[in-house]
């Protein structure tokens, strides 16, 4: 859901408060030629930056969700002013940390932040009151409230060197209509030494001037501004000094009867020292007119003329006298005028001396603080050079790494180039496995054909052994009958006197037994079927 922010009204951009912390963003703005302005609202600061001949862009919308570099775009500023916009966004540290990038070199952020911990708003809630106003410490817009501490803290967290931290302030028990109406005859005197005790008890408004913690011109800026410091401390501490000896010489004055102004403390000094000029004056006239008084009764031998001539003198003296105690009538009535404004401006002064010797105590600490940040800069300063060292070294490393991954780069390219050499040969190796395949493929067709007609010649063969068997055993069967035969016939021959033929020998070849074979028929099948399967 967007959000909207309100706008200050008239009556607070003239206020004495809102001139004040305009006239400080403005000191601490300096001579700076671009400015951008944050979620602006105060168009009395703008229109002051611009008429000092700063070029003030305003970078507004939606700042919790959108980045400031979208609002700002691709420019870069010398000083980003944050004025009364910290305390209305949810992550102050992320808003001020996205414009570290925006920052020119040298440049710095300046801010307005409300002090939450004034005496009034502790007192009030004492009594238990925190009543959110339309304006002012409590506006009922701010989502975050901060202290002195919060402020610090918050810019240390953003990555930036506090160098300058000013103040508005209002007293405690003063009428504002930022700030809850308190009374001190309502707290005890313990809960009234506690709080006033808080050295910003008084602080309505802080203002912050702070430069990014990584800008390699922080150290010798930071110096730079101690040294200025010193310098302010030294002359408030003179005037100071000054301010004592005349407050001094006035309460002495004052116990003598007579007021000695401290030179150029009142406008009316010229008054003063005319009215000493007429007291002079008058106090001659009486003593000349006293004279002539007693010239006239010594000098019974005057003539009348003379004598005439001495009484007017006496007339214009008297009148002139009346005309001098009427002035220093009107001269002591502006002396009791001057004498009441001086006891007015002693009581002023006194005040300021009270507040200067706030400030004083206040820029003592500011020194000490900026010296510890100084101290803090120079040991991060030694980090950033560690840090340049460890980068270098990674720059190195990361080169060598470079190197290596070319030389990774190049085996790979080599690896590949190899790797589509062995897809060749794979893929030729396949196209032969393949003609393998369906060469063997055609061999063991062709051997389920020769087995085939292997089956068929065996079943000849044993066909035939089968005829030669049965041709055997009816040879066998012709020669046991030739040999019965010849048996039969040899007492005939006998007695014919023809000698008996041996058994078993025939003279009919028909009979005579055939060469038995060297191998048996099965044999030379088995042989064949042999020869046929190895081929």
């Amino acid at each position: 859901m967007a959000k909207t922010y309100e706008s200050f009204d008239g009556d607070a951009l003239d206020d004495p408060e809102s001139v004040a912390v305009n006239a400080l963003v403005a000191e601490m703005v300096g001579t700076a030629r671009t400015v951008l302005a944050v979620g602006l609202r105060n168009d009395a600061l703008a229109e002051l930056l611009q008429k000092r001949g700063v070029d003030v862009v305003r970078a507004d919308g939606e700042l919790d969700t959108t980045p400031l570099g979208e609002l700002a775009g691709e420019r870069r500023f010398d000083v980003i002013v944050f004025a009364d916009v910290l305390e209305r966004v949810r992550d102050a540290a992320r808003l001020l940390g996205s414009a570290r990038a925006l920052l020119a070199p040298g440049g710095y952020v300046v801010a307005t932040i409300l002090n939450v911990g004034h005496g009034a708003v502790r007192l009030a809630l004492v009594r238990g009151r925190f009543e959110y106003r339309g304006r002012g410490n409590l506006d009922h817009t701010r989502v975050r409230f901060f202290t002195h501490e919060s402020v610090e803290k918050l810019f240390q967290e953003s990555g930036y060197v506090i160098a300058a931290m000013q103040r508005t302030t209002v007293p405690v028990f003063e009428p504002s209509a930022l700030l809850p109406i308190v009374r001190r005859e309502d707290y005890d005197a313990a809960v009234l030494d506690e709080v006033l005790a808080d050295p910003e008890a008084e602080t309505l408004q802080f203002v912050v001037r702070a430069y990014a913690a990584d800008d390699g011109e922080l150290v010798p800026r930071l110096r730079a501004e101690i040294v200025s410091l010193e310098a302010l401390v030294r002359s408030v501490r003179a005037e100071l000094a000054e301010a004592r000896n005349g407050e001094r010489g006035s309460a002495l004055a004052q116990a003598n009867g007579t007021y000695l102004p401290v030179a150029g403390s009142t406008p009316n000094g010229e008054a003063l020292e005319r009215r000493s000029q007429l007291d002079s004056e008058h106090r001659r006239v009486l003593q000349i007119s006293d004279e002539l008084r007693r010239q006239l009764a010594a000098k019974d031998t005057v003539t009348r003329t003379e004598r005439a001539r001495l009484v007017g003198e006496l007339e214009r003296v008297a009148g002139e006298s009346e005309r001098l105690q009427a002035e220093l009538a009107a001269l002591g009535a502006e002396r009791s005028r001057l004498s009441a404004e001086l006891a007015e401006r002693d009581s002023e002064r006194a005040r300021l001396i009270a507040e200067v010797e706030v400030r004083g105590t206040a820029l003592e600490r500011s020194a000490h603080v900026l010296a510890q940040q100084q101290a803090l800069a120079v040991e991060r300063a030694g980090e950033l050079q560690r840090a340049h060292g460890e980068l270098e070294a990674t720059r190195l490393q990361r080169a060598s790494l470079q190197e290596q991954i070319e030389r990774e780069r190049r085996e790979r390219a080599a690896v590949a180039q190899r790797l589509a050499h062995v897809d060749a040969e794979c893929e030729r190796l396949a196209e032969r496995l393949e003609r393998a395949h369906a060469l063997l493929e055609l061999r063991e067709a062709s051997a389920r054909d020769q087995g085939r007609a292997a089956d068929q010649l065996l079943g000849a063969l044993r066909r035939a052994q089968r005829r030669a068997e049965t041709a055997a055993s009816l040879a066998l069967a012709a020669r046991a009958a030739g040999s019965l035969a010849r048996a039969d016939a040899a007492p005939a021959q006998a007695a014919n006197g023809v000698p008996p033929a041996p058994l078993g020998v025939t003279t009919d070849v028909a009979v005579h037994d055939p060469e038995p074979p060297r191998r048996s028929l099965p044999g030379r099948i088995r042989g064949a079927l042999r020869r046929l399967l190895s081929g």
